[in-house]
């Protein structure tokens, strides 16, 4: 094909080509004849330039070989070997789909449609085991980017993907099926929700009291009841059971309608009785500060669960404080000893009877964006300071933190009865005792916990079971809505200042009797 197309463009060489041409000129021409014998045997285009106009980008500056001069008036010293070229407008490429991503049609079912996430979320038999619902592959046995050939959502809610050369099924096609429940699970894990919580002092929650407490046998049957005494546990940090068998595996039995119990050094259940030389200030007729329990585990208990089983003595009340409002009224009213107490760390230890724990915790628990899931005080197990830790600076934030958590408005203080269980967030609300007298009567509490995973696994089925979706929400709407109306409770903290210096309730008098 290249030998007529070399004849073609050497008639316009005249004696440039000839027998005693040299070889080394001949290579120096041949794409250029290349070139020229190619256009020769194109059609000319059609031109849109107006005559004349040799300023267009269409119009290249190439010689003419019929003028001798090229398109901007300059001699030409090629002498007609080229001449005038117009482009082409290029045609539109074909549509095509786009196989990183889902249709926009889709965004809004499926938020965050990160198409590696959404392959390795494939429920069917080949990538889920049916009997053991295990993975059957790891991640990184799937591309980076997995080509989608075709999603489409039917009628029923359900997403139908069709992925292209899919590795787990030999480089041919795979079909994820993805059903309502699972695109709700997807949202839900895009923007995780939680049960809102109310912050309460020590005036609402006695008004909310009865909303806060629940039979024995409705908690034990698991129906309506049971939930909303459960949804009450997120709310308020605390309820009561009411009406409990007068047994020592009673406050078992109610720990397991929310799951496995968490077994510690002190046993899966444990009494709160006074005893001799015990290894526990609790197990003491004292008096007991506003603390929480095991801060000295890195798997510290969420749910604690205290049945009284006898109280008949002077004295022996229970106090509580809801420990999530003092750190949001801190956040308000002294931003400062908020951001001190969130960043410096207090260490926890136990060594006693061949048990020794250590583990190191901030007083405020800050998630990001002012948002306080939990909050961390006991005193009584409380380690020597870190040389890392700002002390001094620490200590004035702490003080107006226990000062604030201790103030008379925000203590709860309750004497249990026979009977009763107290059910209560061991992350959130602080618990104490007054001092009671031994002498005559009797004070005993039978007690056991539930870790935090146990405690979210029975919320999050629950939840699912029940379709309460309507408590949820985000924990930054959370967030701002708690703040809000605390911020209103308080008249306007911002402008009102901090709490003042009161004695703290291990300062004041024991209650007559005691």
């Amino acid at each position: 094909m290249l030998r007529p197309q070399i004849l073609l463009a050497s008639r316009h060489l005249g004696p440039c080509v000839g027998p005693r041409t040299g070889a080394s000129q001949l290579s120096r021409q041949l794409p250029i004849l290349a070139r020229r014998a190619y256009s020769d045997s194109q059609p000319p285009a059609p031109s849109t330039t107006p005559a004349g106009d040799t300023n267009s980008p269409s119009a290249r500056v190439i010689p003419n070989r019929t003028t001798g001069q090229n398109a901007s008036g300059s001699p030409n010293k090629s002498r007609g070997l080229f001449r005038k070229v117009r482009n082409k407008a290029p045609s539109p490429p074909p549509a095509v789909l786009d196989r990183t991503r889902l249709p926009s049609s889709l965004h809004s079912q499926m938020p965050n449609a990160n198409l590696l996430r959404l392959r390795d979320a494939c429920q069917c038999s080949l990538c889920v085991d049916p009997d053991s619902g295990q993975k059957t592959f790891a991640t990184t046995h799937l591309p980076n980017k997995p080509e989608l050939q075709s999603a489409e959502l039917d009628g029923g809610g359900s997403l139908t993907v069709v992925w292209e050369n899919d590795p787990l099924s030999g480089g041919g096609t795979h079909e994820s099926v993805y059903t309502p429940e699972f695109i709700e699970r997807w949202k839900e894990t895009s923007q995780r929700k939680l049960i809102s919580r109310v912050l309460w002092d020590r005036a609402m929650l006695e008004e909310e009291l009865d909303s806060c407490r629940v039979s024995y046998d409705d908690w034990m049957a698991g129906g309506d009841k049971f939930r909303d005494a459960f949804i009450a546990l997120h709310k308020t940090g605390l309820i009561f059971v009411n009406g409990v068998p007068e047994s020592e595996t009673s406050v078992e039995e109610i720990g397991r309608q929310i799951g496995r119990l968490q077994d510690t050094f002190y046993g899966l259940t444990w009494d709160v009785i006074s005893k001799p030389q015990a290894e526990n200030v609790a197990y003491t007729n004292q008096f007991l500060g506003l603390h929480q329990d095991l801060l000295y585990y890195f798997d510290c208990p969420r749910i604690q669960l205290l049945h009284c089983i006898a109280n008949d003595c002077d004295g022996g009340e229970s106090l509580f404080s809801d420990g999530v409002r003092t750190a949001m009224q801190l956040q308000l009213q002294s931003p400062e000893q908020y951001a001190t107490l969130t960043s410096e760390n207090v260490s926890y230890h136990y060594d006693r009877n061949g048990h020794l724990y250590g583990n190191s915790r901030p007083t405020i628990r800050d998630s990001g964006a002012g948002f306080v899931p939990s909050v961390w005080w006991s005193p009584p197990f409380q380690d020597v300071f870190s040389s890392r830790t700002k002390v001094n600076r620490w200590h004035r934030a702490a003080a107006l933190f226990q000062r604030t958590l201790e103030a008379p408005e925000n203590l709860f203080e309750y004497k249990m009865r026979p009977g009763e269980c107290v059910v209560f967030d061991n992350w959130r609300v602080l618990h104490g005792r007054r001092h009671f007298n031994t002498a005559q009567g009797k004070r005993w509490l039978k007690g056991t916990y539930v870790n935090n995973q146990v405690f979210q696994g029975r919320t999050s089925k629950l939840l699912a079971e029940f379709d309460s979706h309507q408590v949820k929400e985000s924990s930054h709407d959370m967030w701002v809505a708690e703040k809000e109306a605390l911020d209103a409770q308080l008249g306007g903290s911002r402008e009102k200042g901090p709490a003042s210096e009161e004695a703290t309730i291990s300062e004041q008098a024991p209650a007559a009797g005691q």
